[in-house]
Formats: C-alpha cells, structure tokens, sequence
C-alpha cells in the first residue's frame, strides 16, 4: 500500500510566475476552487502561511513588475533623418518652355 501511495503522488514543485503553465493551473484553481486539475504540488518557499498566499504575492510581484518598473529603451543603430519640407521652403515649378 506504501507503494502505490509513493508511485501515484503529485511531483513538488515551486511556482514560477513567469511560466504560462503555472499561471494557467492557478487560474483553474481560482476558478474551481480545487487543485484536482495540476498535476504538481506546490510548495512554499517563503513565509507565508498557505499555497494559494505564496502563489498570490508571487502573481501580484509579477504583474506589478511587468507593468511598473521602467524598461530600458531600445537602442537604435541608424537614426533616419527625415526630411520635412515647409511651405516657405518649396519652390514654384518652371514652367516649360515651348
């Protein structure tokens, strides 16, 4: 009996915000109230008193830093200049001549 219980657990694992997977098994949690769907465990890897706490502050850090902490500018090669003509610049057309 040992045995079988051993063979058919759940693989532990730590929750990874940034991997889709993870995000999507936490959203069938939310939505089913029920870990029947993952197929891991997840353990905690900090202070917090539950799964479903850890798995919440790591969802919030990840989404605040994705949408708040400054990115770095790409950093352009070429720049293309642009010519911009103005009204006062641009000449008349010659008319031809017969």
């Amino acid at each position: 009996m040992l045995k079988t219980f051993i063979l058919h657990t759940r693989p532990v694992k730590i929750f990874d915000p940034q991997q889709a997977e993870h995000r999507e098994l936490f959203y069938k949690f939310l939505k089913t109230i029920s870990w029947v769907h993952c197929p891991y465990q997840w353990a905690i890897d900090d202070d917090s008193l539950d799964v479903v706490h850890c798995i919440n502050k790591k969802m919030l850090k990840y989404y605040m830093d994705a949408e708040f902490v400054a990115k770095k500018p790409r950093k352009t090669t070429k720049t293309a200049q642009k010519n911009i003509y103005k009204i006062n610049d641009l000449q008349p057309r010659k008319k031809a001549s017969k």
